[in-house]
């Protein structure tokens, strides 16, 4: 096994683990409370970051070139510095990774992190402290609410989702590193050794490259730790992928850990029944499991609940490799705005307005902008969120899903979130199941194909006798847009069809997809909205059941 792994959890194991925790708890104290306070006048915490970054990078060519140091309000920022996509700064980003310096930012680029766009090309984001000081400024707060709310999850280990190794890390041109060498590096160096203390696996499990060795190795440690507590990953689907493999390989994993625990913790995993055994009787100190629970995660988490037993699961908020948009916070259903970390800006989809975001307003969507301290002014993310709420001041912010992601046949621009919206209504009048939707070819006409993987074979025939009410239900939702009612009003589209999938389909479709874009299967986050560009429609009818 990796090392650093030291078996069974002993009574010295838990006192370290409690003393780390403890600190860590202590430390991300500050954090809380400044965000607690930061949330009652949004506008002045988030003035201040906006200032901080403009002043620190004034000389950068960037800077130079929009006259940082010119400007003295939001509205003068607004005014002078241009909203961008990633397209825009490639060449800037190119000449940093080329050695070129104070090109985005007056800091040094500690390294670059590789993110995948719409376009499925990779994307080099810069990192530099500052940018990590920022995000522990969204993750401090977070670890004290999660100990206040669920105090229990911070007394043991916890598991810290590591992806396996997709790729070798390496250098650019100018001798920078392009990736990390395991997930902590988005921590400061001392949270690093503060999770040194409490994770339940060794880091080093992230550079096997092999998956079938990562998940069996990721397992072996998990079940060699009576005191887990804490189960944190980003994608629900990675959590079900290491559920599967932990119930097929069980035995043959208690066998090889057998003379690693004691007898009394070999012989009750070995009294367990695969089939009904939950994460809670393998872990009986387990007290929390956080994950996205938002957009196109929320289809899996019935069966991640079930997979738990009684658990209770905490939404995370949106972090993505270019920055943290909102982090969960007690008192709010939806995670809160990080409006101490970035400057967060948002594009009104409604009047296409541009608008700071403590000036957003309730049940409006927008698509999030950065403006961080790793080189990012105005950066359009693609992320689509919701005002919920509000805690205090500050808007709490619900996922939607991207608005990059979209699909226009004949003019209807139907986006990732739309169908996302289509599908849970679907799952409120009862239709259960795993679903994708596909722009179908133009042989027939132009029109969408609603995938749907059943639960279970009753559930199969249950869709089959109720495919008009189901169509209804999309078509419903989906003409809410009023570019697609338009498209069907013209018959420039055809209702939407329903396509019954083969049991597993879901996962296969999933797994091809995944390899064409190169993400690991901890960082994956499964689409709804298929394109014609990204997988082939004769690749999808391999897995279509016959219709009568």
């Amino acid at each position: 096994m990796c090392s650093g792994w030291a078996g069974e959890s002993s009574v010295l194991d838990w006192i370290r683990t409690g003393i780390a925790n403890h600190i860590w708890i202590l430390s991300s104290f500050l954090t809380f409370r400044r965000f607690i306070h930061n949330c009652r006048d949004p506008q002045k915490a988030q003035l201040r970051i906006l200032k901080k970054i403009l002043v620190r990078n004034a000389s950068s060519q960037y800077g130079l070139n929009y006259e940082f140091s010119s400007i003295s309000d939001y509205p003068e920022f607004a005014r002078k510095v241009p909203i961008i996509d990633y397209s825009d700064i490639e060449n800037l980003i190119e000449a940093t990774a080329g050695g070129e310096k104070d090109v985005l930012t007056c800091e040094s680029i500690l390294r670059f992190e590789e993110t995948s766009g719409s376009s499925g090309f990779a994307r080099l984001i810069p990192y530099t402290a500052g940018l990590i000081r920022q995000f522990n400024e969204g993750i401090g707060p977070w670890i004290h609410a999660l100990w206040k709310n669920h105090p229990g999850a911070l007394r043991g280990r916890s598991y810290w989702s590591l992806s396996p190794a997709t790729k070798e890390r390496r250098m650019s041109g100018g001798g920078i590193p392009i990736g990390s060498a395991d997930d902590t590096e988005y921590f400061s160096w001392f949270t690093r050794w503060i999770l040194g203390g409490i994770m339940a696996i060794a880091p080093d499990t992230a550079r096997i490259k092999d998956p079938d060795q990562f998940y069996e190795e990721t397992l072996l440690q998990l079940l060699g730790r009576r005191n887990l507590s804490l189960i944190s990953v980003w994608s629900p689907s990675f959590f079900l992928k290491l559920d599967e493999r932990l119930r097929v390989n069980y035995r043959e994993l208690l066998k090889k850990l057998s003379s690693s625990i004691s007898s009394s913790r070999l012989q009750h995993l070995a009294s367990m029944d695969i089939e009904t055994l939950t994460w809670k009787d393998i872990w009986p100190k387990l007290w929390l499991c956080s994950c996205w629970t938002h957009a196109s995660a929320a289809g899996f988490i019935p069966e991640l609940r079930n997979r738990l037993g009684e658990i209770p699961v905490q939404g995370k908020g949106l972090i993505s490799t270019e920055g943290i948009v909102s982090i969960p916070i007690a008192g709010s259903e939806s995670p809160v705005a990080a409006i101490q970390s970035h400057f967060l800006e948002g594009m009104d989809l409604e009047t296409e307005r541009i608008l700071p975001v403590y000036d957003w307003k309730l049940d409006r969507r927008y698509e999030v902008l950065l403006t961080t301290a790793g080189g990012l002014y105005r950066y359009r993310t693609g992320d689509v969120v919701q005002v919920t709420d509000f805690y205090r001041s500050t808007p709490c912010l619900r996922f939607l899903g991207r608005s990059n992601r979209s699909s226009d046949l004949t003019g209807e621009k139907l986006s990732e979130y739309q169908a996302i919206r289509m599908i849970q209504e679907l799952h409120l009048q009862g239709f259960s199941g795993k679903f994708l939707l596909f722009p179908r070819p133009h042989i027939n006409g132009a029109g969408y194909i609603l995938l749907v993987e059943p639960l279970n074979e009753h559930n199969a025939t249950e869709w089959r006798y109720r495919l008009k009410n189901i169509v209804d239900i999309a078509e419903g939702e989906l003409r809410k847009n009023p570019y697609y009612h338009q498209a069907r009003s013209l018959d420039q589209l055809d209702r939407i069809h329903v396509q019954i999938l083969t049991g597993g389909s879901y996962e296969k479709i999933m797994s091809s997809f995944q390899k064409k874009k190169g993400t690991s299967d901890g960082d994956f986050k499964n689409p709804v909205l298929l394109r014609d560009s990204e997988i082939r429609y004769e690749e999808l009818e391999l897995y279509f059941i016959p219709e009568d």
